[in-house]
């Protein structure tokens, strides 16, 4: 092609950019098909995890409240309607993402320290100075979700309060249509 001064120039960047473009094709394949194959492998994992938590959600809720309607007298004087229903949902909802995120408790482990790993080997040293850091705010993150969990109890104690006078008032108000007042 060099030697050919009769052959347009045209023709040698042609070639140029064919050879440029299939490394060019090999590259974008190496780079983009990993991430393509990682989203839709956790789209279906997610799927999955969803489905499963809407079955076990909607089994459970099932069997609880077919319990609380077999309750016996002595029992539903224990505790008002309020505070089963929200023992139910409640109880339901911490199921449901322990379904949903449950793995997390023996996959995140693994990915920390491979995560770690590769980044000693990419930058050496300096991942300690780092690593240090997160474990100096660790306690902190654990005083904020131990406060966190206070909070939501507290929250839960006024919803049970809430519901048991809302079902209070809803009986007095179908005592009052019944006798018609």
């Amino acid at each position: 092609f060099f030697s050919d001064q009769d052959i347009p120039i045209g023709v040698g960047l042609g070639y140029s950019f064919m050879l440029l473009g299939s490394d060019l094709f090999i590259y974008l394949f190496i780079l983009i098909f990993p991430g393509i194959g990682q989203a839709l492998s956790e789209a279906r994992y997610n799927e999955a995890c969803y489905m499963a938590a809407t079955r076990y959600k909607t089994a459970i809720s099932t069997l609880l409240y077919k319990k609380s309607l077999r309750l016996s007298n002595a029992s539903r004087q224990q505790n008002s309607v309020g505070e089963i229903v929200n023992m139910l949902s409640v109880d339901i909802e911490n199921i449901s993402a322990l379904i949903l995120y449950g793995h997390e408790m023996w996959a995140a482990p693994i990915l920390l320290i491979v995560t770690i790993v590769l980044l000693y080997q990419l930058l050496g040293w300096p991942i300690f100075v780092g690593l240090s850091v997160i474990l100096v705010l660790f306690p902190i993150t654990a005083w904020t979700g131990i406060k966190m969990s206070h909070y939501g109890e507290k929250l839960m104690a006024i919803k049970d309060e809430r519901t048991k006078m809302m079902t209070e008032v809803l009986q007095g108000m179908r005592i009052i249509k019944f006798f018609s007042w």
